[in-house]
């Protein structure tokens, strides 16, 4: 297999269940990994980018929504994905704590 990643995207948005997040917004940290069995399968990192970004750029209440909007619109859009990672993290999600980040994950095999 191979494989194509995006690694530590950093990326500003207003994602988030609480009203203070929409209003100050985050900054969030991407990870993307698409692998192919097809080794002459030519994936471009700069599609998958803009493929994430599609998604990133629209407000979602929730990170697991808006992971598996952003696994639809890659997966639909390059057809030669045998395996697929996201994680988005959220730095320093507004919590009764001192937490450096939070993190939604997706892992699949297709």
């Amino acid at each position: 297999m191979i494989y194509v990643a995006l690694n530590n995207v950093k990326l500003n948005g207003k994602h988030g269940a609480f009203p203070e997040e929409e209003v100050l917004g985050n900054t969030f940290i991407l990870n993307v990994k698409v692998g192919s069995t097809n080794e002459k399968a030519f994936i471009d990192y700069a599609d998958i980018l803009r493929l994430a970004q599609e998604v990133f750029n629209k407000r979602e209440n929730y990170l697991e929504t808006l992971i598996l909007n952003m696994e639809m619109n890659i997966k639909k859009s390059i057809s030669e994905i045998d395996y697929l990672f996201i994680s988005i993290k959220k730095e320093h999600p507004p919590l009764n704590a001192s937490v450096q980040s939070s993190e939604v994950v997706l892992e699949k095999n297709y």
